[in-house]
């Protein structure tokens, strides 16, 4: 049945394939040479096979004239080239040669290392590469890798790294926690700069570190020292009966502490007097 569909008579129904109208194809191929569907579809494939194999080389040198139009710079041509070769609509064509990757450009002998120096020292990075393109045939990506190298090799090695003044942290601490504990905010990242020549990011930073850590030791000492002040007592009996809610409000009563370190309190509270009644026989 391939032979067959060989035939110089059956060249519709090769039409047919390459406009992809399958069926119709194995309709009529069956009309003229009978044979079962399968046998029709099988010849009809390799119809279609041949097609590919052949279509392929043509890509091929379309693709070759299509770089070459657009590197004269002639869009329009091959947007024309293209559509010739696959029969697609306008609006088809000039999306696939928008798509399509910059072609490379020819190799130039007359551009020298002296023209891709030249454009790096200049500052002109981009003209640089289309500079180093030209002159090897490369394409793009080795182009950036290359000028890229380059431009660390005409820089130069880099001075070493002035090692820096260690921060003045005698006179720092005192004064940061006296404006910090006063909620002079800015005054304290203007005292932190002063003292270690950090940017402002790295001193508000460690302003907010800092102001963490001294309430967490302020919520400790106030905490601890009303203990003794009728917190623990109530604290334990409304936490045995089940009044979590009651016993933060307590908490926070009697500590001035906030909802959250309240909360963490009485948690870590009653898991202690949970661990407590499981060791007491």
């Amino acid at each position: 049945m391939t032979m067959a569909a060989k035939d110089p008579q059956d060249a519709d129904i090769r039409t047919l394939v390459e406009i992809g109208d399958t069926i119709a194809a194995v309709r009529l191929h069956r009309e003229r040479h009978g044979g079962s569907l399968i046998d029709a579809r099988a010849a009809i494939e390799a119809i279609r096979w041949s097609i590919t194999q052949a279509r392929g080389g043509e890509l091929d040198v379309v693709g070759r004239d299509v770089d070459e139009l657009l590197r004269s710079g002639d869009r329009i041509g091959a947007i024309r080239r293209h559509r010739e070769a696959t029969g697609c609509s306008l609006k088809e064509a000039m999306a696939a040669i928008e798509a399509r990757p910059a072609p490379w450009p020819r190799h130039d002998p007359t551009v020298t290392t002296d023209d891709v120096d030249a454009a790096i020292l200049a500052g002109q990075k981009p003209l640089a590469m289309k500079r180093h393109r030209e002159r090897t045939g490369c394409d793009l990506r080795a182009a950036y890798d290359f000028v890229n190298a380059r431009t660390a090799e005409l820089a130069g090695p880099s001075p070493p790294a002035a090692t820096p003044e260690p921060p003045d942290v005698n006179g720092l601490q005192p004064e940061l926690d006296r404006l910090i504990s006063a909620a002079l905010f800015i005054p304290a990242v203007q005292h932190y700069q002063a003292r270690t020549g950090a940017s402002v990011e790295d001193a508000i930073a460690a302003i907010d570190a800092r102001r963490f850590v001294l309430l967490r030791a302020e919520s400790a000492t106030r905490a601890s020292a009303v203990k003794d002040d009728g917190l623990q007592p109530e604290l334990d009996r409304l936490i045995r009966a089940g009044e979590m809610i009651q016993a933060i409000k307590h908490y926070r009563t009697i500590t001035g502490l906030g909802l959250r370190d309240c909360k963490d309190a009485v948690e870590a509270r009653r898991g202690e007097l949970a661990r407590i009644s499981h060791q007491t026989p």
